[in-house]
């Protein structure tokens, strides 16, 4: 159990440890055979906690940068989140156990549509499963174009099934359900070559834009900090850097999240900011705080001479900017008093069509919210039907919250994984590195010193004529064949028992 616990959070902490994920719960599987329920649960919540310590280590550092609390509460805060998270494989190793009762030798089974399932209705803060571990492993993620991460997920835990049916039966003959889900895991490694190369090609001969992305690598501050010695609201950090990138031929400027820009409240940086984007003839793309009446929204703003285009935040970061559960009492009091120094309240905003730069749509997503496949599927849905498709991802970030942590790395694989999703190029500009643009194929075309003030000019293929991928169209229909599957599992023995008994009544 350690084992397979150590193994598989190694490979989320280290990506060149991919490979451990497809093998890492064999140990895990093999820990549960011949347990009762009880101590099943016990084996699956120390899982669990080791796994997401190791996977999330950062939430730590993270807490007491954004509530300033001694290290001991924060650890212990972790801690809850770390226990919660672990009741995930606690409930999986339940049900393996109880199904290999009523149908022996299932476990291999029991992993994959489970496990599938209760991670994807796990709800967490920061949204993970396994697929995270994937992000060097460019053939085993081309297929998540039709099936989502979620696919890519469900194959992980079904090689680790098979594996572990192999072991049992001493590599002897597998049956032909084994053989079967075999099948179905060298079908998505057959597809994912032929798709890399097939999307490889197409790239070489879309049209490209130059666009510049600055990596400011400003400290983070729960107060709204002051502009740095030398700089200005009018024109800070991130002007200067883009109007060095405007020389190099950038056409836009993305800038990353920023916990305070000026542009909405001051009435000289909107100034101040229009006159660079007019006599430098450059656009950029800022993010900043935009309040109206008593609301405020987390805004991405396109400033460019074809006039402002705007995205508000729709999905917000729990006890960042809303608080859940505010309103119970007692524990609401609890919730304000420990997260409210550093709770910024911001409204959800409602979709909008892509922005257009040129001829070039582009769909900004802010912070996490590029780790929901759904949402951003549904956006490009939505922009469909408009007859905009959409040409461009860009995620806004600022992860100068977790530090120097894995966790700034693990957002960027949320965003390879949403540009596989919908072959689409994607731009994640970070405050503090490392900024990337990945292909649709999966490639990373550009990237950017972590934790470095820093600015760059990348070249971008993007798709003339873009078209929804089989996600793009189903979002929800792998995880419904996969609940339609595990229906049809469960209740398959009993309608059989049902029709024998019928069979040998009238016999």
């Amino acid at each position: 159990m350690l084992l397979a616990a150590f193994s598989v959070g190694a490979s989320v902490f280290n990506e060149n440890l991919f490979l451990l994920t497809w093998v890492g719960l064999v140990p895990f599987l093999l820990s549960l055979e011949g347990v009762s329920i009880k101590r099943a649960y016990c084996l699956g919540t120390v899982f669990g906690c080791l796994f997401f310590t190791i996977a999330s280590y950062w939430v730590v550092g993270f807490l007491r940068q954004m509530s300033e609390l001694e290290l001991a509460y924060c650890i212990l805060l972790a801690s809850v989140y770390w226990v919660y998270c672990a009741q995930l494989f606690a409930v999986l190793a339940c049900l393996i156990v109880l199904f290999a009762r009523w149908r022996p030798g299932s476990e291999w089974l029991s992993l994959a549509l489970f496990g599938t399932l209760l991670f994807f209705a796990l709800p967490v803060v920061f949204p993970a499963d396994l697929s995270i571990t994937q992000s060097k492993f460019l053939l085993g993620l081309q297929t998540i174009d039709i099936t989502g991460a979620t696919g890519l997920h469900f194959v992980i835990l079904l090689h680790n099934g098979l594996v572990f049916a192999l072991i049992k039966k001493r590599f002897a003959q597998l049956d032909r359900y084994q053989y079967a889900a075999l099948g179905l895991v060298l079908v998505w490694f057959i597809y994912g070559y032929v798709a890399y190369c097939y999307w490889s090609a197409e790239e070489r001969k879309w049209p490209a834009i130059q666009l510049g992305i600055v990596q400011p690598n400003l400290a983070p501050s729960i107060e709204i900090p002051p502009p740095p010695d030398g700089f200005s609201r009018a024109y800070p950090v991130e002007m200067e850097l883009s109007l060095a990138l405007a020389s190099e031929g950038a056409e836009l400027v993305i800038w990353p999240e920023a916990r305070y820009t000026g542009f909405y409240n001051e009435a000289h940086v909107r100034a101040a900011f229009n006159h660079y984007v007019t006599s430098e003839n450059i656009a950029l793309l800022i993010q900043d705080l935009q309040t109206q009446g008593d609301e405020t929204f987390n805004t991405s703003a396109l400033i460019s001479s074809q006039g402002l285009q705007e995205y508000r935040k729709y999905i917000r970061i729990p006890f960042g900017e809303y608080l859940p559960l505010a309103d119970v009492p007692i524990l609401g009091y609890g919730i304000k008093k420990l997260f409210g120094s550093f709770y910024t309240p911001v409204a959800q905003g409602d979709p909008s069509p892509p922005m257009i730069f040129k001829q070039l749509k582009m769909q900004p997503l802010i912070c996490y919210e590029v780790a929901y496949p759904h949402y951003v599927a549904g956006l490009l849905q939505a922009a469909a039907e408009q007859q905009n498709n959409i040409q461009l991802l860009v995620t806004q970030s600022n992860d100068s919250w977790f530090g120097t942590s894995i966790e700034p790395h693990l957002h960027l694989v949320s965003s390879r994984l949403r540009s596989l999703e919908q072959r689409t190029p994607l731009i994640h500009a970070l405050n503090n590195g490392p900024s990337s643009v990945f292909s649709a194929s999966g490639r990373i075309t550009a990237v950017m010193p972590a934790y470095a003030r820093s600015a760059a000019v990348a070249k971008v293929a993007y798709p003339e004529q873009p078209v929804l991928t089989w996600f793009g169209r189903f979002p929800y229909g792998f995880i419904s064949i996969v609940l339609a599957l595990t229906f049809i599992w469960i209740v398959g023995p009993l309608f059989r028992r049902v029709y024998n008994s019928s069979i040998s009544f009238c016999s």
